[in-house]
């Protein structure tokens, strides 16, 4: 189990083939762009065993085009102490994604916190419960969120 927080600060990733960014330990992800990949970030391990999945903090990031997801969270269960409340903490982040890709899941989390992100689609502004996928995991915080869209200037 890691001692401190990673942190992942003023990267791009582009063009992966599967994900930017796979971590299980306090994670703190800021500043940062990821284009044209599979998934996003994504935290726990669900093939392998290991550490139970831990803290993720992600700020004034840029998600684009992704195609399966802008970011996971996974635990195998709440017994788990996933070093933090909220275990997901998302703040001034931008999503830009196709029709049907999450920017958001969380499963068996501990609480979700989202502040101040930018969700925005082609068309219609995406409805939050299309981009935000919380199964048996709470909110925290929930606030000044937008939902827009990318045709309207």
């Amino acid at each position: 189990e890691a001692e401190g927080e990673a942190l992942i600060e003023r990267c791009t990733f582009g063009t992966q083939l599967q994900r930017a960014i796979l971590t299980h330990q306090p994670t703190l992800v800021r500043d940062c762009a990821i284009a044209h990949n599979g998934q996003g970030i994504v935290v726990g391990f669900t093939a392998i065993e290991g550490p139970p999945s831990q803290r993720l903090r992600v700020e004034r990031c840029r998600f684009r085009e992704l195609t399966r997801g802008a970011i996971a969270v996974v635990c195998p269960s709440h017994d788990y102490d996933q070093k933090g409340d909220p275990q997901l903490l998302v703040i001034e982040s931008t999503f830009e994604l196709p029709a049907g890709v999450p920017a958001i899941r969380a499963t068996r989390s501990n609480g979700v916190s989202l502040i101040g992100n930018r969700f925005l689609g082609r068309g219609a502004p995406p409805q939050p419960g299309e981009v935000i996928l919380l199964v048996n995991s709470p909110w925290r915080e929930d606030r000044d969120n937008h939902f827009g869209s990318l045709d309207v200037p």
